[in-house]
């Protein structure tokens, strides 16, 4: 198995362009040679010599799959490795693109989202750019395996018209994401944030307005912190469904919401923070609120 370039290499020295004439096995390669590949967009014949014979030169199937995937990821460098995903997302990005870098971002949540579903990798991160407003909600459904988190670019929030989280193991973490409810809208929207059948979720520095319930968490493990939470028309947080959900430093004026926490058969913890409504406390019979 060897490698051989044929074509020009710039402005390398010509002591590199001719040791590039000649073959020389992959795991050799220095990280400059490997630079020149990438930023030239040269072709790379890969020379795989299984009829001379030897045992230097014969190569196996799997030997040759894993040089090309090798050479792949050279001519295409992206953020992605077997550990970390990063797809960036901005509402003047495009979906053609391959959101792997703030200069190359996609338009859409839902692109993002594909694309981190359909690649195993320990963490995935989805930011969404710094400022901008999402005309769409931000919905996770069935997504497990590794972790994945979603923030914004900067220190500021970006906006989306809700957040939904539903029958997902993984762990989600979400941060500076701004759930904007405005009109009339459906029974599934009317929730600012929805976390339903979840194992672990995460939201931490965000805010949520005009959402006929605040927050919902059913059937599921949360925590929730730092959270604003104003005009909401009916609950505030509501809680219910065998649920565990702990809950720091939330804010906000509720003047039209019946109560600050619902809860039913399930438990809340931490502290009551500064939010209010029409009453302080309301829960269940089954309910355990503990502050």
């Amino acid at each position: 198995m060897a490698y051989k370039g044929k074509t020009a290499w710039g402005n390398l020295a010509r002591s590199l362009q001719e040791k590039l004439d000649t073959p020389v096995p992959f795991e050799k390669l220095g990280q400059d040679v490997k630079g020149a590949i990438a930023n030239s967009g040269s072709k790379i014949d890969i020379v795989n010599d299984l009829t001379t014979g030897g045992a230097d030169k014969a190569a196996s199937a799997e030997t040759v799959k894993t040089l090309n995937t090798k050479v792949s990821r050279i001519n295409n460098p992206t953020n992605l490795d077997n550990d970390y995903l990063d797809v960036y997302v901005s509402s003047s990005g495009s979906d053609s693109s391959n959101g792997l870098s703030i200069s190359t971002p996609v338009k859409t949540i839902e692109k993002a989202l594909s694309m981190v579903k359909s690649l195993g990798v320990r963490q995935r991160t989805i930011f969404l750019k710094e400022g901008d407003s999402f005309d769409e909600m931000l919905m996770l459904s069935n997504i497990h395996g590794s972790n994945i988190r979603i923030a914004t670019t900067g220190n500021g929030y970006a906006s989306v018209k809700g957040i939904s989280f539903y029958k997902s193991s993984a762990f989600i973490d979400i941060s500076r994401i701004n759930a904007k409810k405005t009109g009339n809208v459906t029974d599934v929207e009317s929730t600012g944030l929805s976390i339903v059948d979840c194992n672990n979720v995460a939201v931490n520095n965000c805010e949520i307005s005009g959402a006929t319930t605040g927050i919902l968490v059913q059937n599921s493990r949360a925590s929730l912190a730092n959270i604003n939470i104003n005009n909401s028309s009916r609950s505030t947080v509501m809680v219910v469904g065998n649920s565990q959900c702990s809950v720091f430093r939330l804010t906000g004026a509720n003047p039209l919401a019946d109560e600050v926490y619902f809860c039913s058969a399930s438990v809340i913890t931490g502290d009551e923070g500064t939010i209010t409504a029409k009453q302080k406390v309301f829960f269940q019979s089954g309910g355990i609120i503990s502050f």
